[in-house]
């Protein structure tokens, strides 16, 4: 078949899942090809290296058209900022060219460099939808953040603590859906972003800054949030139902560290609170720290009570996990309304369990 008759959706679809080294050999077939081979070649880049950075740049430079295809930028350099350094120039001209730039991901090796921020002291991304970095200086985000008040999307794994506050004092990111960071990162700033929606965060156990950051959060829209915890602590309960009582979706994940206190525990002391989230919809816990225990009747009779107790606190409940690999998901059968549950995708032994709970419990 001519590959000219095909629509170019479909081809776009065939040079997916070909090879970079194919995708390279199209680019001689045709002009056609040649242009979605670009397309699909120089979309999503990402360095490890700065040697591989200065290679594509030097490309990017001269080919405009290359430039333009450029959607998602991720840089990730270990330990050899002083290669990019002797290329400032260069970096600072081929990113000024990247003018459909969706997404921004800088993972920063070294963070006592501020070359990195440098180069992008001046640039300005017109379509910039998501922001990503793993360490960021308050007077160069502040700044940065200012000449991009559209981005939907900010994750900041850290922060220098001594930036003053002044430089954010004006930051407006109105179209701000979702933020990613720690508890340790305090953001004053976010109660002027009225379309954020979703918070992800992980939990500074004892840090200073812990409280203050959910009393800041506290003045946002935010209706979802997920929390990863090192360890099941208790103080998150409280902090939670004192700031963001209004939220419809908790997830909370724990990822190791303090195991004295069990997820049974957990989920008592959180019970405990649950009055105050009279507008919850959805709750899941994980628990990635532990071993997961085969499914049993016994596990699933005590999470069925649970569900429904809190069903009784918050009557917008409508899903909840407890750890255990099943969904409880609430559904009308026979003009009344039950719990079932629904165990993970491809779970053979639990599918079986839960149907055979289902028939013995009907």
């Amino acid at each position: 078949m001519n590959p000219r008759r095909l629509p170019v959706e479909t081809l776009e679809a065939i040079l997916e899942h070909t090879t970079k080294n194919e995708q390279l050999a199209l680019c001689t077939s045709s002009k056609l090809l040649h242009d979605l081979a670009i397309r699909i070649l120089y979309r999503d880049l990402r360095f490890t290296r700065s040697s591989q950075l200065v290679q594509c740049f030097r490309v990017l430079k001269y080919k405009q058209g290359h430039a333009l295809a450029v959607m998602t930028l991720n840089i990730a350099t270990v330990s050899d900022t002083q290669h990019l350094r002797a290329y400032f120039r260069l970096i600072k001209d081929v990113l000024a060219r990247l003018s459909r730039l969706k997404r921004l991901d800088l993972q920063q090796s070294d963070r006592h460099s501020e070359r990195r921020y440098d180069i992008l002291d001046t640039c300005v991304f017109p379509r910039l939808h998501t922001l990503i970095f793993d360490h960021m200086d308050g007077l160069y985000a502040a700044k940065f953040l200012g000449r991009h008040p559209n981005i939907a999307t900010l994750s900041i794994s850290s922060m220098r603590d001594e930036h003053p506050a002044r430089d954010f004092r004006y930051i407006q990111l109105p179209n701000l859906r979702a933020y990613i960071s720690r508890t340790r990162i305090l953001p004053s700033w976010l109660s002027r972003s009225t379309s954020l929606e979703h918070l992800a965060l992980f939990y500074d156990y004892q840090h200073p800054k812990t409280e203050k950051t959910f009393e800041a959060l506290s003045h946002t829209h935010a209706k979802r949030l997920d929390l990863i915890l090192a360890g099941w602590n208790l103080e998150c309960c409280g902090v939670l139902s004192r700031t963001l009582p209004t939220l419809k979706a908790i997830g909370i994940q724990n990822m190791g560290g303090n195991q004295t206190v069990k997820i049974s525990h957990f989920i008592e002391n959180f019970s405990a609170s649950l009055p105050t989230f009279n507008r919850l919809e959805e709750f899941t816990l994980a628990d990635s720290a532990s071993v997961s225990t085969p499914l049993t009747f016994s596990v699933l009779d005590r999470e069925h009570e649970l569900v429904q107790e809190w069903y009784c606190m918050c009557p917008e409940l409508k899903m909840c996990e407890f750890g255990a690999g099943v969904t409880w998901t609430l559904e009308s059968r026979l003009h009344r309304f039950a719990w079932v549950p629904v165990p993970a995708a491809g779970d053979v032994a639990s599918t079986l369990l839960v149907d055979q709970w289902q028939l013995e419990s009907s």
